[in-house]
């Protein structure tokens, strides 16, 4: 109303795909990219629910007839991936700016660079710890002389980080640490003194119907 520009930041697909995360039973689904959000409804994509699905169908289906999406100059992504799936979706390429995550430099430079790897974020399904988890496993069982520590940072679902830690112990992955919620200046330190930062992930060949 006072003509002030602003931007959204999408940091998930939450406009495209109502259960925010691009995923249905644990597999890649891009059905309401490629056709009806209705899709959304069928499938019980939001809390596993038919009324929480509903209501989210009917929330931006009234959000684009309002209007409300055209109203945002730009949409920031911090992907070049979410980006691309944004355009596949139907939002115009000229209003999505690619601006990656980042870290300020000073922060994290004159690194000892131990023999860590290090994750940062939420201990999620979506975030792939079990993927990482098995990664280590597959390294020290064929690979027993390379020495390296991985640092877990974050919290999340109390049995999904049960069964990490029980992953952990029953195999015996003694390099593994969780250490929690951390603050800022500790992540920099952590950053700085690791030799990678991970990002897990799946590549799914086949997607489901």
């Amino acid at each position: 109303d006072n003509k002030i520009p602003f931007v959204v930041r999408l940091s998930d697909f939450g406009m495209i795909c109502p259960n925010a995360h691009l995923l249905r039973n644990d597999q890649v689904c891009e059905l309401c990219i490629k056709g009806s959000l209705l899709n959304s409804v069928k499938y019980r994509c939001v809390q596993n629910s038919l009324g929480a699905s509903v209501v989210n169908y009917l929330a931006t289906k009234y959000h684009e007839f309002k209007g409300y999406y055209d109203l945002i100059p730009y949409f920031i992504v911090p992907s070049s991936f979410t980006r691309e799936k944004m355009v596949e979706a139907g939002l115009a390429p000229s209003k999505l700016l690619h601006i990656p995550t980042f870290v300020k430099h000073e922060t994290v430079s004159g690194s000892t660079r131990k023999k860590n790897i290090l994750y940062i974020g939420r201990l999620d399904k979506t975030k792939g710890l079990h993927v990482l988890l098995n990664a280590v496993k597959f390294i020290n069982t064929n690979y027993p002389n390379v020495n390296f520590e991985c640092t877990i940072t974050g919290d999340g679902e109390n049995n999904y980080v049960k069964g990490l830690k029980s992953f952990v112990e029953t195999n015996n992955l003694k390099t593994v640490k969780f250490i929690g919620h951390v603050d800022k200046e500790t992540i920099d330190l952590l950053i700085k003194d690791s030799l990678a930062l991970v990002t897990p992930s799946i590549w799914y060949d086949n997607l489901p119907n």
